[in-house]
């Protein structure tokens, strides 16, 4: 009765069986000098090659020494590859060593994986996708990839493409193979935050049943992920539109630094038909309004002082007493602007200040004289 062979019996031999296999193959197979290993199993071996005439990356699959003249592993090789999932391969059984060949298109998932930099979230988008794409066809004809994934997919601009699976069983599971995609889309930037990311990064413990159903998946995050974007685009727009308030705002005071503090003068708004007058007085450290029985009389209210700012409420009567003012008593205001001394244009800048600290003020912007001059605070 054989005894159990320990772990580190087994890595010896799988050591020497492939130092055997290596030294019987030849280094250059047809014009393809072999690099590196991808996979090995009882009856061959899988390797990168490099097309010494053409330049161009290929992929092989040759027969282990034993099985060298196997006729009957010659004709299943021979017929190896999935219809539509695969580059066709071409057989090449009468040359160096019996073997099946590919020309490796597009770039691997162990290629993309970045030394220092994370790869973009567009890319992760699209090599997911698209090996969201060859798994759900490679699994509804039947099949699976297995271990190691990352190998065995490639994206070109055709789209995604199998290079190579095993054509005797490949050990696996479709949960397999996309947990095994879904570590390698991780991979490509193991610390982003984004909706894509959280998703794969569930799918390494739990992964989906189905490609399809991970297909729908990824919908509802890049839906997330859009919805993401642009409420961060509203956001900027936003706060592009206050600054730009902002902007004008400060235009309009430095374009008002000539009358502040405000105009001194005391003027006549607009006069009623049976009752009073709005009169504002305006001086540099205060400006009063109310409504009178005559131009020169006491005025009650304040509009505006340099501590406590401005009233909104009574600047909203005064600003639209003077715009209506045409509705009024004409002749009687026109009378008490002459008996104060003042014409409409005086009464005009006075309105243009009024409705400037307005503005200042819906801007949260506090607007002060002392005596070093005007200063703008918040």
């Amino acid at each position: 009765m054989s005894t159990p062979r320990s772990n580190g019996d087994r890595t010896l031999l799988d050591r020497r069986d492939l130092d055997l296999v290596d030294a019987e193959l030849p280094r250059v197979i047809d014009g393809v000098r072999r690099s590196r290993l991808l996979a090995r199993d009882a009856v061959s071996t899988t390797w990168e090659g490099f097309s010494l005439e053409l330049g161009s990356r290929h992929w092989l699959r040759c027969l282990r020494p034993r099985w060298r003249d196997d006729a009957a592993l010659h004709r299943r090789l021979s017929a190896e590859g999935v219809a539509g999932l695969a580059p066709t391969p071409t057989w090449h059984g009468d040359g160096d060593w019996p073997h099946l060949r590919w020309v490796r298109p597009g770039v691997p998932l162990s290629e993309l994986t970045p030394v220092e930099d994370e790869v973009p979230q567009a890319t992760r988008v699209r090599v997911l996708a698209r090996g969201l794409d060859a798994l759900d066809r490679l699994h509804r004809a039947g099949a699976v990839v297995g271990e190691p994934l990352e190998h065995v997919i490639a994206f070109g601009s055709d789209g995604p493409r199998v290079l190579w699976r095993d054509p005797f069983e490949a050990e696996g599971t479709p949960e397999g193979d996309m947990r095994s995609l879904a570590a390698a889309v991780l991979a490509l930037a193991p610390h982003a935050e984004d909706p894509v990311s959280a998703m794969v990064r569930g799918w390494v413990d739990h992964p989906p049943l189905a490609a399809r159903d991970g297909q729908a998946l990824l919908r509802q995050a890049m839906a997330a992920s859009l919805l993401r974007r642009r409420h961060a685009l509203a956001l900027l727009a936003r706060n592009a539109q206050r600054r730009s308030r902002v902007g004008r705002l400060a235009r309009a005071v430095r374009a008002l630094e000539s009358a502040l503090p405000p105009p001194t003068l005391r003027c006549c708004v607009r006069a009623e038909h049976f009752a009073g007058l709005t009169v504002v007085h305006a001086t540099p450290d205060r400006v009063l309004a109310g409504v009178v029985d005559e131009p020169r009389a006491e005025l009650d209210r304040v509009l505006w002082t340099p501590e406590a700012g401005l009233d909104p409420v009574l600047n909203r009567q005064i600003l639209r007493a003077w715009n209506r003012r045409a509705g009024g008593a004409e002749p009687r205001r026109a009378e008490s602007q002459a008996v104060l001394g003042v014409d409409d244009a005086a009464t005009q800048v006075l309105m243009r200040w009024l409705s400037a600290m307005a503005r200042l003020r819906s801007a949260r912007m506090l607007l002060a004289v002392d005596g070093a001059g005007v200063r703008q605070g918040g």
